[in-house]
């Protein structure tokens, strides 16, 4: 056999087994052999992914061991949850491109449809407010005329590729913000409020959940302009689009009443929360 027939011989391997180990890592076989392993893909992301006494804790953290434990005792299978840390909200979102079947991602990831398109969404397990912020030095905007006036010439600052990358974006628009195009690209939703927090320079959108709880640890001036503030969205998990985890994932958030009408599902957002952050994200059936 000559060079090429070797390399040929090689790289259909190569897929063959790539294809093997898919099958072998998708929920229909790992249903079949009652046990596997699902990898998630996570950022620290206080209250929502974060170490706490030497142990990974979370919302999201917590929602995906209630997921293990409902298929142990629904399904009788043996999930090993398997977690692999990344740098931000784009390293994650991006390693969902080349992930194995048996991969999630946990990001608080915005349900949109650019996402729905591209990747196999959970049923919604958060609601979210997106709010914009800003140093208390500038003073709080109500008006088209104000946000214009108090913004402009102001710097930016948001998460690459994120919905609050596209909020800012609408924002610029709708009150017609002369705006510095160098935008300071920062990787989770606490650093945004920390960049602001920093300087009086800065100002751009995080999650509600983020902002109360910077604001509950940290004294620094920082506030919302709730008139920019964007409603309504929500919070899933994301598989890769060629898997076929989400199936059974959304079984468990939705069969009967679904998971978030469980005391299980209070009792997260209690562990994590204040009443008064819950009274406005959590999911009511």
């Amino acid at each position: 056999m000559n060079l090429r027939t070797n390399l040929l011989i090689v790289l259909l391997f190569i897929i063959a087994q790539f294809n093997l180990n898919a099958q072998n890592n998708s929920w229909e076989a790992v249903k079949e052999a009652k046990s596997g392993t699902l990898e998630v893909r996570y950022f620290e992301n206080p209250p929502f992914s974060y170490m706490k006494d030497g142990k990974l804790s979370g919302i999201e953290i917590d929602i995906l061991n209630y997921f293990a434990k409902w298929l142990k005792e629904n399904k009788g299978v043996d999930l090993t949850l398997k977690f692999s840390e990344h740098e931000g909200f784009s390293k994650v979102y991006e390693s969902l491109e080349s992930a194995p079947v048996n991969s999630v991602a946990a990001g608080t990831i915005t349900i949109n449809e650019e996402r729905k398109r591209a990747l196999n969404l959970s049923a919604p397990y958060l609601r979210n407010v997106s709010v914009l912020i800003s140093h208390g030095s500038i003073p709080t905007a109500r008006s088209a005329k104000e946000f214009n006036q108090y913004f402009s010439g102001y710097y930016p600052t948001t998460i690459k590729g994120s919905i609050h990358e596209s909020h800012l974006k609408a924002f610029w628009k709708k009150y017609e913000i002369d705006y510095n195009p160098e935008i300071q690209y920062v990787g989770s939703p606490i650093a945004v409020v920390k960049k602001v927090a920093e300087s009086g320079r800065f100002y751009g959108y995080t999650d509600l959940i983020t902002f109360w709880r910077y604001i509950k640890e940290n004294d620094q001036y920082v506030k919302m302009h709730k008139q920019a503030n964007v409603a309504d969205e929500f919070f899933a998990f994301a598989f890769p689009k060629k898997s076929d985890w989400s199936y059974v994932f959304n079984e468990f958030m939705e069969s009967g009443f679904g998971f978030t009408a469980t005391k299980d599902y209070h009792k997260i957002l209690e562990k994590h929360l204040n009443y008064e952050v819950i009274e406005y994200v959590e999911i009511k059936f």
